[in-house]
């Protein structure tokens, strides 16, 4: 009888620690899940940072677009009123060579000297003093109109300077805006470069 129970007991103890062993390699050491956890921890730490990266570009990207909007709008603008003042300084000087034109006068004092001519050829008292009074007249007309295209003459070159002055600011305004806008797409072109390496060193480091 006690060989019996003696026997007995050693089978359980026999059972009890080969189902031990065998539970115990079927269970993965701590050890082992230790480095999936880390991995998963800096994948996961990797993603929120290519997240913020992303979101951050996406924010610079925009003030970068409103910028580019507003700066065209602005050249645009600038172009509009120095194409205004081309034509008008065009307008102007036109009339300034009109002005100043030779022969502007040539019919007026023509006219004169056919009078001239008259009343040199001409005996009779009467007839001579209406003609001396006709020449008289044109002369003063020709003097008023001489003296009004020199008045509208110097009104002109003043508007041609004043002119040259708003064209002068507005091409140097519309420089710096191009100057400006230059330097924006360069910014763009710049970080979406590092945009790309960024996303290509991301890529790598998820593949190792």
């Amino acid at each position: 009888m006690f060989k019996t129970k003696l026997s007995f007991s050693l089978l359980m103890a026999l059972f009890l620690y080969s189902a031990q062993q065998t539970s115990a390699q079927n269970v993965p050491p701590a050890e082992s899940a230790t480095p999936n956890a880390q991995t998963e921890a800096q994948l996961l730490r990797a993603l929120l940072n290519e997240v913020r990266q992303l979101r951050l570009t996406l924010q610079k990207s925009s003030i970068r677009q409103l910028r580019s909007t507003l700066i065209l709008d602005r050249m645009r603008r600038r172009q509009d009123l120095i194409d205004i003042f081309d034509m008008e300084i065009n307008d102007v000087r036109a009339e300034i060579r009109d002005l100043t034109a030779e022969g502007r006068y040539d019919e007026h004092l023509d006219e004169i000297k056919d009078y001239e001519t008259a009343i040199n050829e001409t005996n009779d008292y009467k007839e001579r003093a209406e003609l001396v009074q006709e020449q008289a007249r044109m002369k003063r007309a020709l003097e008023r109109r001489k003296k009004m295209d020199g008045e509208q003459l110097e009104r002109c070159r003043e508007r041609e300077r004043e002119i040259e002055r708003v064209l002068k600011t507005e091409r140097e305004a519309l420089a710096d805006l191009l100057y400006q806008m230059e330097t924006l797409e360069r910014e763009m072109d710049r970080q979406l470069a590092t945009a790309e390496r960024q996303q290509a060193a991301n890529n790598d480091s998820r593949k190792h």
